[in-house]
């Protein structure tokens, strides 16, 4: 709960995040990429999530995130990047989140997929297993298996791992800010916080640039 109200808070500091510059420090706060990688979000300011189900970090950082992203102003949009990040079991959660996005039966398991695992500690970690547990939640089987086994959700999984290797990502929950920061932080609250100084910080380079323009 306490998390939660941190969130709320920390949205509601967005007007006057947006008047104040950033003080984010470099090697402390966040890393540069380098080289920066390319955003697939035109004329936003993209934040990449990294994470998996599997992960016990993730679960604790994902209410948080999630009201955090509720707030977001127009210029800035939140993408999850669901990875297996070598493991067989998270390959598996992987693809089942992106099953779900595909059938638009995601927000039916969303929260209760993490605290199924985390929480009831259930070992939902091979597709029977999953279909089995998702089924009694509502979402239709059929569809979530044929989109399974589909082309379009291996063919996302394939570009989530190759964005992992690109971002240079070494552990999960991973934020990054515009193909250009990988946000660090001692605990959740810390991380979203210099996310969204960083957020700041991109949209004033991003102004500057503008203005310099002929």
């Amino acid at each position: 709960m306490l998390k939660i109200v941190f969130a709320f808070l920390l949205a509601v500091g967005w007007l006057a995040a947006g008047t104040a510059r950033a003080e984010v420090i470099e090697g402390r706060d966040y890393t540069v990429l380098d080289p920066p990688q390319h955003t697939m979000s035109p004329g936003k300011i993209e934040v990449l999530e990294f994470f998996s189900y599997g992960c016990p970090h993730c679960s604790e950082l994902h209410p948080l995130l999630h009201a955090w992203s509720q707030k977001l102003p127009r210029d800035v949009v939140l993408k999850r990047v669901a990875t297996g990040f070598g493991q067989r079991a998270w390959t598996n959660l992987a693809k089942t989140y992106y099953a779900l996005v595909a059938t638009g039966e995601l927000g039916k398991v969303d929260d209760a997929l993490f605290f199924a695992i985390h929480r009831d500690r259930l070992t939902l970690f091979d597709q029977r297993s999953i279909t089995d547990w998702i089924g009694a939640h509502g979402v239709d089987t059929q569809k979530f298996g044929q989109a399974m086994a589909s082309f379009g959700v291996s063919s996302q999984l394939a570009q989530a791992e190759k964005l992992v290797e690109s971002y240079k990502i070494e552990h999960l929950p991973a934020i990054v800010v515009n193909g250009k920061y990988l946000v660090t932080g001692e605990t959740d609250e810390q991380l979203l916080r210099h996310t969204t100084e960083l957020i700041v910080k991109e949209r004033a380079s991003s102004r500057g640039l503008e203005a310099a323009t002929p």
